[in-house]
């Protein structure tokens, strides 16, 4: 497409160019012909005045002179007539000059003088005193004469300086023409060279290059003939032409078509050095119609410059001129249809409409033999544009089969004489690719069984190999486990770390399960980051612990280092079944149920799983309507300060009422939101009610709201948080993010990242259920954390199993400059205990149940008007 927009732009601007350079030509030339016909029309006919003038005043001082020396009054009155018509053609010599302007008041003056002084030397004249009017002739006529002369010599001065002007004027006018003219055919040529149609049109269709060469050589093999011809055939007519007005012109005309043989000289100059080679055909055809339609271009010009002034002899002369150039060039042009018709249509098409526009008998009748002598030419053409294409696909067909046939018998002979050599050479090559067609087979084969990336076997080969297992074990009556491995949260490795990574990850475990496993078993890569193990052991448990052991080691890639757990489900041979296809979809069943508590473990198969899979199925379908419907609801309980100096906090909790079911907790639907997608839009929406419920609590009351680990990879959570601040207008100390523990499962880097950003923004982050996930002591310190929330697992055991778990949780926090809120806080003797460890805060039924928005605003506005003395600052001990 942008190809095309800039070769119209430049079709466009040359267009443009084209028509103000024709333009700017014709201005030129109009204004130089104006300067003509004005001195044509003043200048001449003031020369003329002039001339007569001076002969009329000579001749009328020698009739006076005459009729002096006459001493018969009859030959005196001869000559007074002569005299009166004399005096008349000077007058009207005078009367011209001031009909074109060139009089003056004094010359009126000198002219009355020279009449009135004429007038009384013929008086005496007449009467006979010869004396006496010799003396008026020499000193009244002839000063009188004198004075005109001077005048008349002015007005000559005075029109030999305009006519110097206006030659100066025509001189500069016909070089700015040439110029014009040369700039104005050379856009002409770019004009023609954009809209020459393409190669595919130039050459015939159904015909490849080498016609285009041999169609190139035809048209180029015209030229030493076409281009002497138009040479002579230009200067007959510039002969012919040289008594026309516009000489400067016609002389103009003939540079530039010499200009355009030249060039065309040159055109086949660079052909003819090529000849022999493997030349590009069509670039060779094209170049030489442009030199052709440029020749016709120029000479189509010359009736339109021409016509108007040209004799009746020279227009016909011209006429056989070009009905001689268009036939040769007809002829020529032959095997190129459209370039042929475009020739002969510059070339008489102009002269056609100049002749019918005369108007009389013999133009029309030049006009109409010209119309039928170009259509007869288009004619004559076309017929001979298939002769010639003809011939030359017969020459090249004959050329081909001559060149084919020396080659078969050369090959005839070679093979002759070479059979047996060849025959054996065949034999061995035959050898050789049965070897490569065996050893591709094999290739082929291994690649159809066998995963590219981890070289494991892939998903076809594991149905014939577990057929060969169970068959085996059948037989010596041994148990088969089958273990589906899924890769827990391997989609965050590929969106947040890239595919290279991810692939590297997958290559490295493929290889510690084949460690870790025995040699009898059978591992397969089932798809993306799935696995499926066949064990021929009874204590299929005991490899799967094995195996979570071995993806759970950290993986180092580049500067990248991942953790992984995985989600296994196992299916037994023969209790379970004995059809590889129903094994394996039990394990993947049962890792499923795996993925619904919370992905990481281990789980056998059980009839009942498969209803399980079908609720969860209905249960994500249901919370997409809640959420689509706005049926969920935040409720909110105080997470209250035990020490003073703290400020009141209130944990968002989530809320959904199932019509049918009922009430159903976070912990069943919150992983059917992370595995169906929906984690992302249902914590946003959270975000922005919390932040928007807190902004009606009293004081800086905190918001504490819960994040997913998925939500914090999958890089919209800074987003998320500075679009809820910006548009509830909470200010950014007033909310606290919690993250469970097992967003240390993820990528650490990337974690740290988001986490310290969100401290940036002045966001404070607490660890939720801990102790109970996977932290790491060296993680957790690094990570810019400000609370750690006790898992109410740890407060409900104490009252059972002592408060050693409690006390070392309250010791590394101390040291690491953590808050420390207890949950699950039920009762007074509880709280009291937590009181004597100096916990923070506490959460739980003993200070508050969760409760609704409105309860929210009452209980935070009561709690501020009894709120106790703050001691020491929530986070990290500076």
């Amino acid at each position: 497409m942008p190809g095309k927009l800039n070769r119209s732009a430049l079709l466009i601007l040359a267009i443009a160019g084209f028509l103000l350079l024709s333009l700017g030509g014709w201005v030129a030339w109009s204004g130089v012909r104006t300067d003509v016909d004005g001195m044509n029309q003043r200048a001449v006919p003031a020369l003329i005045a002039v001339t007569d003038i001076s002969t009329d005043y000579r001749e009328l001082r020698a009739v006076l002179q005459g009729m002096a020396q006459e001493p018969d009054a009859g030959e005196r009155e001869a000559f007074r007539e002569r005299y009166e018509r004399d005096l008349l053609h000077l007058q009207g010599g005078l009367a011209a000059l001031r009909g074109l302007g060139m009089s003056s008041p004094a010359l009126d003056e000198v002219t009355e003088a020279y009449q009135q002084a004429a007038g009384r030397t013929a008086m005496v004249a007449m009467t006979g005193q010869r004396d006496a009017a010799n003396a008026l002739v020499y000193s009244s006529l002839i000063p009188a004469e004198r004075q005109l002369q001077a005048y008349i010599d002015e007005i000559r001065r005075e029109v030999q300086a305009q006519q110097k002007a206006v030659a100066k004027s025509l001189s500069l006018g016909g070089f700015k023409l040439l110029a014009y003219s040369i700039a104005s055919l050379c856009l002409g040529l770019g004009l023609w060279m954009l809209l020459a149609p393409p190669v595919a049109v130039l050459v015939p269709a159904g015909h490849d290059v080498l016609l285009s060469r041999e169609i190139a050589a035809v048209l180029y093999g015209y030229t030493g003939s076409v281009v002497p011809a138009s040479l002579v055939t230009s200067a007959a007519l510039v002969t012919v032409f040289l008594g026309h007005p516009e000489r400067i012109m016609l002389y103009c005309w003939w540079a530039v078509s010499l200009g355009v043989l030249t060039a065309r000289t040159t055109a086949y100059l660079r052909w003819h050095a090529v000849r022999d080679t493997d030349f590009d055909g069509p670039t060779a055809i094209r170049h030489f119609s442009a030199g052709a339609l440029a020749m016709a271009l120029v000479w189509g010009c010359f009736p339109v410059l021409f016509f108007a002034e040209a004799s009746a002899l020279q227009r016909i002369a011209m006429a056989f001129v070009f009905a001689a150039m268009a036939g040769a060039g007809a002829a020529v042009l032959a095997p190129l249809r459209r370039i042929s018709l475009l020739y002969l249509s510059l070339m008489l098409l102009p002269q056609v409409l100049l002749f019918a526009a005369e108007g009389s008998r013999l133009e029309v009748t030049v006009a109409v033999l010209s119309m039928g002598l170009l259509v007869m030419l288009a004619a004559s053409a076309m017929a001979a544009r298939q002769t010639t294409l003809s011939a030359l696909l017969l020459s090249r067909e004959n050329k081909r089969l001559a060149e084919e046939s020396v080659l078969r018998q050369l090959e005839l002979e070679q093979l002759n004489s070479t059979l047996e050599d060849r025959v054996h050479e065949r034999t061995i090559q035959l050898e050789v690719e049965m070897d490569a067609r065996e050893s591709y087979a094999d290739q082929l084969k291994e690649l159809a069984l066998h995963d590219p990336l981890t070289g494991l076997l892939n998903r076809r080969a594991l149905a014939g190999r577990m057929d060969e297992v169970l068959a085996r074990a059948a037989g010596i009556g041994m148990g088969v486990q089958v273990l589906f491995i899924d890769l827990d949260r391997f989609k965050d490795v590929n969106d947040v770390q890239g595919h290279f990574v991810g692939d590297q990850v997958l290559i490295e475990l493929a290889q510690r399960l084949r460690r870790t496993l025995p040699e009898a078993a059978v591992v397969a890569r089932w798809g993306g980051d799935e696995f499926v193990v066949v064990v021929p052991a009874p204590a299929g448990l005991n490899h799967a612990g094995g195996i979570r052991a071995a993806i759970m080691e950290p993986v180092r890639v580049r500067d990248h280092e991942v953790r992984l757990d995985a989600s296994i489900g196992i299916s037994l041979f023969p209790e379970q079944g004995t059809d590889v296809d129903v094994l394996v979809r039990q394990a993947d069943v049962a890792m499923y149920q795996v993925k619904l508590k919370g992905r990481s473990g281990v789980q056998l198969y059980d009839p009942a799983m498969g209803d399980s899979i079908r609720r969860q199925h209905e249960l994500g379908q249901a919370l997409r309507e809640a959420m689509a419907h706005d049926a969920l609801s935040l409720v909110f309980q105080p997470v209250v300060p035990e020490v003073a100096g703290h400020v009141l906090k209130m944990e968002a909790l989530l809320r959904w009422e199932h019509p049918v079911r009922g009430v159903i907790s976070p912990a069943e639907f919150i992983p059917v939101a992370e595995d169906g997608g929906l984690i992302g839009p249902l914590g946003r929406w959270v975000l922005f009610r919390a932040c928007h419920e807190a902004l009606a609590w009293s004081g800086d009351t905190v918001i504490a709201v819960n994040v997913s680990a998925l939500q914090v990879m999958s890089g919209e959570l800074l987003g998320d948080v500075a679009d809820a601040l910006r548009e509830t207008g909470l200010p950014p100390h007033r909310l606290e993010l919690e993250l469970t523990e097992s967003v240390f499962a993820h990528d650490f880097g990337a974690i740290s990242r988001v986490l310290g950003a969100l401290r940036e923004m002045g966001i404070r982050i607490a660890i939720d259920d801990f102790g109970t996930g996977y932290s790491s002591l060296s993680y957790l310190y690094r990570l810019p954390i400000d609370a750690i929330k006790i898992d109410r697992s740890f407060v409900r055991d104490s009252e059972h199993t002592g408060d050693q778990m409690l006390r070392a949780i309250l010791g590394m926090a101390r040291g690491f400059g953590y808050g420390v809120v207890a949950e699950g806080v039920e009762t007074e003797l509880q709280r009291d205990m937590l009181l004597g460890m100096e916990v923070d805060f506490i959460q739980g039924a003993c200070h508050a149940p969760p409760m609704l928005p409105e309860a929210a605003v009452e209980w935070t506005r009561n709690y501020t008007l009894n709120a106790r003395s703050a001691v020491r600052p929530l986070g990290k001990v500076a």
